[in-house]
C-alpha cells in the first residue's frame, strides 16, 4: 500500500470515530480507546497529527525525533550519534526506550532541527 493511501485510510478511521463520538454513540469508552490508538499509531507512522499539523518537537518521543531528523534533514542514527558525541548503540538504547535520554541531549537534538544540515 502506498504511503498516501495508507495515510488516507488512517485519517478516515480517525475522522469516522471522532464523528461517532461527537454524535453520541452507545459505546463511547471503546470508541475513545480506538481513537487514542489510531491517533498514536498515526503520529508514529506519519510524524504528524491526523489533522496534518506537525508534532511539536518538545512533545516528540525520541523515536519520532529520530525519524523526523532522518526524513527532514537526512540524518540517520549513525550521523546522529556522531553529532551528539555518543555511540550508535547509545542512540539505539534511547530509541528503544531501554535508557532515558538526558535532557541536555534532547536540547541538542532539538537544535539540529533549527540548523541547516547537509
Amino acid at each position: 500500500m502506498s504511503n498516501e493511501i495508507e495515510k488516507f485510510v488512517w485519517k478516515y478511521l480517525h475522522n469516522y470515530i471522532l464523528e461517532a463520538l461527537e454524535n453520541g454513540s452507545s459505546d463511547n469508552f471503546m470508541l475513545s480507546r480506538s481513537l487514542d490508538e489510531i491517533t498514536k499509531t498515526y503520529k508514529q507512522k506519519f510524524l504528524e497529527f491526523p489533522d496534518g499539523t506537525k508534532i511539536p518537537i518538545i512533545e516528540s518521543p525520541i523515536i519520532i525525533l529520530i525519524k523526523r531528523l532522518k526524513k527532514e534533514k537526512g540524518i540517520n542514527q549513525n550521523k546522529l550519534a556522531i553529532r551528539l558525541g555518543v555511540s550508535k548503540s547509545q542512540v539505539s538504547r534511547w530509541k528503544t526506550g531501554r535508557e532515558p535520554i538526558p535532557k541536555k541531549r534532547i536540547k541538542h537534538i532539538q537544535s539540529l532541527f533549527k540548523e541547516d544540515i547537509s
